[in-house]
């Protein structure tokens, strides 16, 4: 397998047999570039399969895998270390063809990490970087999902090297998990050949036959906006007009008063009308 080492403007091309190799700043590394701590992450080759297990952070293809953790390499995805070194995969001729044929080709866009054309979505999903479906992005919009070549699969790929029935992505309280269905090409999760089941992080890389579908988490719900306590202090304190004071009674007395007021007045008029 070829394999690209970036520090200048030119790389510098290295050919890597199968097996692990060490990548780091020591003489005792298999892949020594200088200026890098030693052993700082592991290669293996599988066919033309390329799997990274870094020792610190890295960031591969703009996401950042943890330490100790495999993560599959694709054609063209690039390994960021310190420095401003780079190593990359390049893609294989195959692809090249496919670039040349069809120019800004959906395919590649994808395969070398752009989100090409295919919508975004707030669900998790499964993007399709290769093959026929290369593009296309599968909501996981059920609780388990099967995956594989049959019609009546929930995400059908059309790949004759899948199964009918080749993986399943099934909803659990931990997170989604990728349960191998028992298919005779197995499936290959980052690159390693996935036991059981294994939860998913985004990012994963599922390898079903010749197509590999990447994994996409579910948009995290934006967060609530938090006030501005020191924005609040120094707002002046608005005054509140007092409160409308309740109209007052008039007391029974008083009505009292009023009707006696008014009937001598009364009586006094019929008084001096009579005398009259």
């Amino acid at each position: 397998m070829l394999l690209q080492v970036w520090q200048a403007e030119e790389p510098e091309e290295i050919e890597l047999a199968e097996g692990t190799i060490e990548v780091g700043g020591s003489e005792t590394d298999g892949l020594r570039i200088a200026g890098l701590p030693p052993a700082l992450l592991r290669l293996r080759v599988e066919g033309r399969r390329l799997m990274v297990e870094p020792r610190e952070t890295l960031e591969i293809d703009g996401i950042y895998s943890p330490p100790k953790v495999p993560r599959l390499v694709l054609p063209g995805q690039a390994v960021f270390l310190p420095g401003g070194v780079r190593l990359v995969q390049p893609p294989l001729p195959d692809q090249e063809a496919a670039r040349s044929a069809r120019g800004t080709a959906v395919v590649l866009k994808d395969l070398l990490g752009a989100k090409g054309d295919a919508p975004a979505s707030r669900a998790a999903s499964l993007l399709c970087l290769t093959g026929l479906d290369a593009g296309r992005r599968f909501p996981l919009a059920y609780t388990s999902t099967v995956v594989g070549r049959s019609q009546g699969a929930d995400i059908r790929i059309r790949d004759q090297a899948v199964s009918r029935r080749h993986v399943r992505v099934r909803w659990t309280a931990e997170g989604y998990l990728a349960e191998d269905l028992g298919g005779p090409n197995g499936v290959y999760l980052n690159g390693g050949k996935l036991e059981g089941g294994r939860l998913l992080a985004g990012g994963d890389v599922l390898e079903l036959g010749r197509s590999f579908l990447r994994f996409e988490g579910p948009e995290s719900p934006p967060k609530p906006t938090v006030p501005d306590e020191a924005a609040a202090e120094r707002e002046p304190e608005r005054e509140c007009a007092p409160p409308a004071k309740p109209r007052r009674r008039e007391s029974r007395l008083e009505w009292l008063l009023i009707l006696t007021g008014a009937a001598l007045a009364v009586f006094g008029m019929m008084v001096s009308w009579a005398l009259a």
